[in-house]
């Protein structure tokens, strides 16, 4: 009979604890990966609608702006449609104005007839005007916006138009404000300053889908309703989401409605983005674990004959890690050896390492980087545990004044100072019971329990008088405008007690900045 080669328990035993630690790697490592992507995608889509808000809420303000200058330069041209002279003086003034945001304007009478078109020199005035924009101003004789459409010069153009009415409340026409989509426009100059080296992208739809504007300027103009999304934001919703776009990419997508104009703007991040941070984290991690791996596998061989009975349980211990049962404590062997209990402790070490790992990762997830404070997703659990457990508290929504001032005078290393001193201020005024949030840019959100509207604004003019008299890292003073709310007085829920609180914050500013707004 042929022999059969035997092996020695030691070398069974080498082999289980290879086995073992192989195992324990490879579904530790394969756990952080899944676990850190989840939570670098979910940080990134929150990124991506913080960001779109950011512009939806500048967007807004420039259409709102736009539309009540056009509604009075109507006023202006009520009573005097008889004369061409003031007419086109007055068109030129608006023109300049509103400093590029409109590319063109131009006054049809009650029949849709150009009567005055200054920056088309003239080559429609007389002209009938047919396009459903124009018909819809003739006919509802209202403030409007319109879709996309052709213009007389052949441009694809949006109109902001406003209706003339004279002596009598008599209708005599309209004056049309227009932006040419396919040109230097005010989309293109908000949001080209806001460029990505990471493939995300910012694109503007209307109300009824239509690319108002894209980086692909080719695109604008295209009707994109079928992607979930634009259908969200068309239906004035704001939020996040991982979808598919009209191409066919997977994308993380953060969207915000304009209120006045039922537009949206969509900011978006290819998925794939997320893969070099999650790898550099497992490559980062195995500088540290293949150390621990190697000092192991040689210790276990040394200890071999000793060591087989353990071994064993920490394989079945590795079997349970495979099955994705990772919160359980490493087992406890209660081993009397010294060899074996020293490996006991050091892959107890190694895992209690990768774990901590993941657990920083998760942490970064949750703090703001440049400050150190909590971030909007680590707020937003705040107030979630607060409400659910019916508890009342305060938010101070602050932004530091001129803050544009310091890093145009100082550079932006200066201004990220200025922001980490803020931070560390907010920190030492907040107490133990309350938190400190970095909302984003210059804006940041001090939250306090148990508290009613007069010792929020107390709080609030305390922190803003005791700043204004306080050294900042520019050798000046820097002050605050805060807006202050209260739950549930203000409001029953946290986006509208965030609203009220940031409309108060807008009225501080308007009021001149360095104050405290209270929003009841």
């Amino acid at each position: 009979m042929k022999k059969v080669r035997s092996f020695s328990l030691r070398t069974y035993v080498i082999g289980i604890v290879l086995l073992s630690m192989i195992i324990t790697l490879a579904v530790t490592i394969g756990t952080g990966y899944q676990v850190s992507k989840q939570i670098l995608l979910s940080s990134k889509l929150k990124d991506n609608y913080s960001y779109a808000a950011k512009l939806a809420k500048a967007a807004d303000m420039h259409l709102n702006t736009l539309q009540w200058r056009i509604s009075l330069t109507s006023q202006l041209l009520a009573d005097h449609l008889d004369d061409p002279d003031f007419i086109n003086k007055t068109l030129e003034n608006a023109l300049l104005r509103n400093d590029g945001i409109i590319n063109s304007i131009l006054v049809a009478d009650a029949s849709g007839l150009v009567i005055a078109a200054p920056t088309q020199q003239g080559e429609i005035v007389g002209q009938q005007l047919r396009s459903e924009a124009a018909r819809k101003a003739l006919e509802e004789q209202k403030e409007l916006i319109s879709t996309p459409f052709q213009a007389l010069t052949g441009r694809l153009v949006i109109s902001i138009s406003a209706p003339i009415v004279g002596r009598e409340n008599r209708y005599s026409g309209f004056i049309s404000g227009t932006i040419y989509l396919e040109e230097s426009n005010v989309l293109s100059n908000l949001l080209e300053e806001h460029s990505f080296s990471d493939g995300s992208y910012v694109y503007v739809v209307d109300s009824a889908g239509n690319l108002l504007y894209h980086p692909d300027s080719s695109r604008i103009g295209e009707q994109v309703s079928s992607n979930p999304v634009v259908r969200a934001v068309m239906e004035g919703n704001n939020g996040f989401m991982r979808t598919t776009n009209t191409k066919g990419a997977d994308m993380l997508a953060g969207y915000a409605a304009l209120p006045s104009s039922r537009w949206g703007i969509i900011v978006q991040s290819p998925t794939e983005i997320v893969d070099p941070l999650v790898k550099q984290f497992i490559k980062n991690s195995l500088v540290y674990i293949i150390p621990f791996f190697f000092i192991l596998l040689l210790l276990g061989w040394w200890l071999a004959r000793v060591l087989s009975a353990p071994l064993l349980h920490l394989a079945k211990y590795a079997e349970r890690l495979s099955r994705g049962d990772v919160d359980q404590p490493v087992p406890d062997l209660s081993i009397k050896y010294y060899e074996v209990s020293e490996l006991h402790q050091a892959m107890l070490y190694a895992v209690r390492f990768l774990s901590k790992r993941v657990h920083d990762l998760k942490n970064e997830a949750q703090t703001d980087t440049l400050t150190g404070l909590l971030n909007r997703r680590s707020m937003n659990n705040w107030v979630q545990e607060s409400m659910e457990k019916e508890m009342p508290f305060s938010i101070i929504i602050m932004d530091i004044d001129h803050f544009k001032k310091v890093n145009d005078t100082y550079g932006h290393q200066m201004g990220d100072a200025v922001l980490k001193f803020l931070a560390e201020f907010l920190q030492k005024e907040a107490g133990e019971d309350n938190i400190c949030c970095r909302f984003g840019g210059e804006e940041f959100v001090m939250l306090l329990s148990q508290t009613d509207i007069y010792t929020a604004k107390t709080a609030a003019e305390r922190l803003r008088r005791k700043l204004a008299h306080t050294i900042c890292p520019t050798g000046g003073q820097i002050t605050l405008s805060l807006g202050v709310a209260v739950y549930p007085d203000t409001a029953g829920d946290f986006p509208s007690l965030l609203a009220h609180a940031d409309k108060a914050l807008y009225r501080a500013k308007r009021n001149g900045r360095n104050c405290t707004v209270t929003a009841c």
